[in-house]
């Protein structure tokens, strides 16, 4: 046996912890809490490549991973899962908000927009990002929705694409966060305009905040960024 039950269930709730406080993204943190354990138990024991032991008892060095897999399936459930959305944008169809996803793309992709369904795995239909849309909605979308809807995805895709590559940069990254808060506040319920017409004013302020640092490597603690800027 390598550890007890109850060792083991404290040494967990204490790596958690400690990556909870290091801001670790919580579908990161069964990889390095087990890297961690292996660490605080000075054993060495499969992270993945090799078939795991499925989860028994007593706890092994062959199935540490998965008893530290399964701890954190049975304490954040779907909060583990990934999500590859780079950005998303809301769409309005027939007067009402949806929300359109952005996903990461790796290589080249066919971009269309039809809601006639694609087979083939080259091609992208904008239309299938559309979240929780049904199909009875989706052959309701007339060649203008299609139209629109490309043309919006397409400008939301390379913008955030040029952002990304642009690291560590606190104007831009928080610029990303008020671009992904301001598209929820249309989705809840109830809406909040107000607050979504906010965080893209402040979406927009903090790119251009960037661009000015970029050419002055100064900006003025302002919202009036007429008082930032001098003539060339």
């Amino acid at each position: 046996m390598l550890i007890e039950n109850e060792e083991f269930e404290t040494m967990m709730v204490s790596i958690n912890h400690k990556l909870s406080q290091d801001g670790v993204d919580i579908s990161s943190r069964p990889m390095i809490a087990a890297i961690d354990a292996m660490t605080l138990l000075k054993v060495s024991a499969p992270l993945a490549g090799v078939p795991l032991e499925k989860v028994s008892f007593p706890i092994t060095t062959m199935n540490l991973s998965s008893h530290i897999n399964l701890w954190y399936k049975n304490l954040y459930s779907d909060k583990l899962k990934i999500d590859f959305t780079q950005a998303k944008f809301p769409f309005l169809i027939h007067g009402d908000v949806f929300e359109v996803k952005v996903p990461f793309i790796i290589g080249k992709a066919l971009i269309v927009s039809t809601k006639k369904n694609m087979g083939s795995r080259q091609v992208l239909n904008v239309v299938d990002m559309i979240h929780e849309l049904a199909d009875s909605l989706r052959l309701t979308l007339t060649i203008s929705d299609e139209n629109e809807l490309q043309a919006l995805f397409i400008t939301c895709l390379k913008a955030s694409q040029l952002m990304k590559a642009i690291h560590k940069n606190d104007f831009i990254n928080s610029a990303l966060k008020d671009s992904f808060v301001s598209c929820e506040n249309l989705l809840i319920r109830p809406k909040s305009p107000d607050l979504s017409a906010w965080h893209s004013v402040q979406f927009v302020e903090k790119v251009l905040k960037f661009f000015i640092t970029s050419k002055t490597d100064k900006v003025k603690k302002t919202h009036k960024l007429t008082g930032n800027c001098s003539p060339q």
